[in-house]
């Protein structure tokens, strides 16, 4: 561990060699670690790259978590800390930070994953990894975003599987297709204009008996299928006039040649193409997702519940701040960031969704998204039909666009989400007698019945 607090190099006796020689001359008393002073048991000397460096040999049982320190003796004027790469550079040495993030993917699944980017490209390749046996990741383009990128990770075993998140450099990319990989055979063979000749002598009758073939229709009744034909005719008809429009003729190939020449040579917009690259391409389907708004408070929904915390276990929005001051937020530390986690309540679940690291980190719009397809997953394995978040800004991250967010990635899920603004709260008992007072006869209201009393309090109160 590199400690810029600490100023002498320390490693425990237990990763030295037996015949390593201890200086048992060279003793120091270490304050600071505990309220008294620890005896080391000498020192040593260990070459790095060449140059010698003293280590001063402590007991296994020293109270820290590392197997040593690299205090100021071993940094002062030599050594440069480099967050920007996660390495520490030393006498023209480098050594990368060892990433104990680790993330669970269940067996047999595909799971949204982040590697540590190492260098500055916005925008690269990421080669196959082998990260761990039955594990597929890698042979990407990727996107960036803060020193993380974003890409799937597919587990092939019937296990799930722990891994530690890889820190990669991305690789340059020249350029990107901007259409489909095209035929290596030369456009004016042979082969490419029998291809073509065939495809276009097809007839329509010929095209909706081979469709009929591949389909099992001897259950049908002669409606049914009759039924089916026109459906075929329908799509065929759609179809055609589009197909005329792309399919290649050997009259223009010299022209064709041309336009996919002008296409490769032009660079113009291609970024703007691979501004995402890692969101999939999703079809335009209605939306299925119900949503809500009401003033009641997050307790008083008997639903699953659905709050934001850091990985201290803290709170980040209102509805976890709820749940704490009543005893039912659950004790949740060192959660992975950007993951959701169940926990039983009452008949239903209250899902916590970690999005930052410590209280005085800024959450990032990026974290948000992941941890709502977190949710996503978790909401469709469980089957949970609904669930309830309170309505209210996450640091400097505004509602609207996590309810947006929320929307988005529930769009083709059938699902009703309910947005609580907690304008109605539960008094204290010491407060009840004076509300109903309040509001049955006050000197301005005049006197009330129980009904009008009842609907006067609901409004405020629960």
């Amino acid at each position: 561990m590199v400690d810029t607090g600490a100023a002498p190099n320390i490693v425990k006796v237990r990763n030295i060699n037996s015949d390593t020689l201890i200086q048992m001359n060279n003793i120091l008393y270490l304050s600071g670690i505990t309220n008294g002073r620890i005896k080391t048991l000498g020192s040593i000397q260990v070459f790095v790259g060449g140059h010698s460096v003293t280590m001063h040999v402590v007991p296994n049982d020293f109270p820290i978590v590392q197997e040593g320190i690299l205090g100021s003796d071993f940094l002062w004027g030599a050594a440069n800390i480099n967050l920007t790469d996660s390495q520490v550079e030393w006498k023209g040495l480098v050594f990368p930070f060892i990433a104990n993030e680790k993330i669970t993917i269940p067996a047999r699944s595909k799971a949204t994953f982040y590697l540590r980017v190492l260098n500055g490209l916005a925008t690269g390749y990421v080669p196959p990894l082998s990260v761990c046996e039955g594990v597929i990741i890698g042979n990407a383009i990727v996107t960036n975003k803060g020193g993380r990128a974003y890409l799937h990770a597919i587990n092939t075993t019937e296990e799930e599987k722990e891994i530690a998140v890889p820190c990669v450099r991305l690789q340059e990319v020249e350029s990107y297709s901007r259409k489909n990989p095209i035929s290596l055979e030369p456009t004016g063979s042979a082969n490419s204009e029998v291809l073509i000749n065939t495809i276009q002598s097809v007839s329509q009758e010929e095209r909706i008996k081979g469709i009929k073939e591949t389909l099992r229709l001897n259950h049908l009744n002669k409606e049914e299928a009759e039924h089916v034909d026109k459906n075929n005719i329908e799509l065929l008809d759609e179809t055609s006039s589009s197909r005329e429009n792309i399919l290649i003729s050997s009259d223009n190939d010299s022209t064709s040649d041309e336009n996919i020449s002008n296409v490769d040579d032009d660079s113009d917009g291609e970024d703007a193409i691979y501004t995402a690259p890692n969101v999939p391409y999703d079809l335009n389907k209605s939306s299925q997702v119900r949503t809500n708004v009401t003033k009641e408070n997050l307790l008083s929904c008997k639903d699953n519940l659905v709050v934001f915390i850091s990985q201290r276990g803290t709170p980040c929005d209102e509805g976890a701040n709820i749940l704490r001051q009543n005893g039912l937020l659950q004790d949740v530390r060192d959660t992975m960031v950007g993951r959701a986690r169940p926990h039983p309540y009452k008949k239903k679940k209250i899902i916590t969704l970690t999005i930052k690291n410590k209280v005085s980190e800024l959450i990032q719009r990026e974290t948000i998204e992941e941890s709502i397809h977190s949710l996503l997953d978790v909401v469709t394995e469980l089957d949970l039909e609904s669930f309830t978040i309170s309505k209210c800004d996450i640091d400097n991250v505004p509602f609207d666009y996590t309810f947006d967010k929320l929307k988005q990635i529930f769009q083709h899920t059938p699902v009703s989400i309910t947005v609580c603004e907690n304008f109605i709260r539960t008094p204290m008992p010491d407060e009840r007698k004076d509300i109903i007072a309040e509001n049955h006869s006050s000197a301005i209201g005049g006197h009330k019945g129980i009904t009008k009393t009842y609907k006067r309090i609901r409004g405020n109160y629960f």
